[in-house]
């Protein structure tokens, strides 16, 4: 599959996740008796989202992959999205601190994904040659896509006695009203942490493969270099004899002539001397 329609397809889920309970989980807080709550909620992830993105930030740094953190934050905030749904699922009052702690944790893990995902997305275009200013922003627009058609689904799909339904007109069972909306969204995240185990995988493989053809390609580059180095001397074997040779030649017949300018200087010298 093309690499942009990959990162197209893991944007339209990461926020697909947020827009399943985003904008309607008021209204199920309401009915399950936690309607005075509803501004912590929101606030909850406003907290979150001061640090949480930090503290991943530093481990996806120093210890785990970024695309494997990513995946490791979907897994377990979808698994608490899908306690949220059977929390109520079991009474429709659930307990109240549990609920809240229960989707604390979801929203803590939820939150830092935004970023990571970014930076993956980032960084395996980088990879691949590719221009982030250019490539990135239709890859980012499927996310605003992703959050609008999972919150349209839930806003209108409709479990009653039974029966799946699609709905425009009003209904008490639609899923915005009830907490399937939590099922929608921790089956979403689950599906996208499989999802970017195999766009891992097939990162990996990538990489490995380019830094295998370029480990290969520089190999090739010094056999080269060995090879001509040594056709360049034995191209002309006696040629750097030769200049030695010639070199020694030189030097010795300047040294003769020094001597023999000495020699008749000195002969002079010595004659006149005896004239006197």
């Amino acid at each position: 599959m093309n690499l942009k329609v990959r990162l197209s397809i893991m944007n339209f889920l990461e926020f697909a996740v947020w827009g399943a309970y985003l904008t309607s989980m008021g209204n199920y807080l309401g009915k399950a008796g936690m309607g005075a709550e509803i501004s912590w909620f929101y606030t909850i992830q406003g907290i979150v989202s001061i640090f949480m993105p930090t503290l991943m930030g530093i481990v996806a740094d120093k210890y785990i992959q970024p695309q494997r953190l990513l995946g490791y934050c979907h897994l377990l905030a979808g698994l608490s999205m899908i306690g949220l749904f059977l929390m109520g699922e079991a009474s429709a009052m659930p307990d109240e601190a549990l609920f809240m702690t229960v989707y604390t944790f979801s929203v803590a893990f939820y939150m830092p994904t935004l970023a990571l995902s970014n930076t993956s997305a980032f960084t395996i275009l980088k990879n691949h040659g590719l221009d982030t200013i250019k490539d990135f922003p239709p890859i980012r627009v499927f996310g605003t896509v992703g959050f609008i058609a999972t919150m349209w689904v839930v806003n209108c799909a409709t479990w009653d006695h039974g029966s799946f339904m699609f709905l425009f007109s009003e209904n008490a069972y639609k899923f915005q009203y009830t907490h399937l909306q939590f099922l929608v969204s921790g089956v979403l995240s689950i599906v996208l942490f499989l999802y970017e185990q195999t766009t891992r995988h097939v990162e990996e493989v990538e990489s490995h493969t380019i830094d295998d053809a370029g480990e290969h390609e520089e190999n090739d580059t010094r056999e080269c270099r060995v090879t001509q180095s040594e056709e360049s001397e034995t191209e002309h074997p006696c040629k750097h004899g030769d200049e030695h040779h010639h070199l020694d030649a030189i030097t010795l017949e300047e040294v003769w002539n020094q001597e023999e300018e000495n020699y008749e200087g000195a002969s002079f010298i010595r004659d006149e001397m005896k004239r006197r």
